[in-house]
């Protein structure tokens, strides 16, 4: 019974995953601040194992900026197949 549970959880983290892969496609470079609030403004939890998963673990999303925020440093991600 517990293998179902992680086949689930995994299902969910998929499905997030890829939906914040399909906004950066959309709307091009986003900061993750700008990310979390589209997370939100669709209802949607803000994990922070699935952007990491979604940011800096994907292939294809990669940091093209970085800003001074009012906390620190900010990272801008971009939708890119590079060679």
């Amino acid at each position: 019974m517990a293998r179902r549970r992680w086949t689930e959880e995994k299902r969910i983290t998929r499905e997030a995953v890829t939906w914040i892969h399909l906004l950066l496609q959309e709307r091009g470079p986003m900061s993750t601040r700008e990310i979390i609030d589209a997370l939100e403004a669709e209802g949607r939890p803000v994990r922070v194992h699935e952007l990491q998963r979604a940011l800096r673990r994907a292939e294809h999303v990669h940091p093209v900026d970085e800003r001074k925020g009012p906390r620190g440093k900010i990272t801008v991600w971009a939708w890119e197949i590079r060679d």
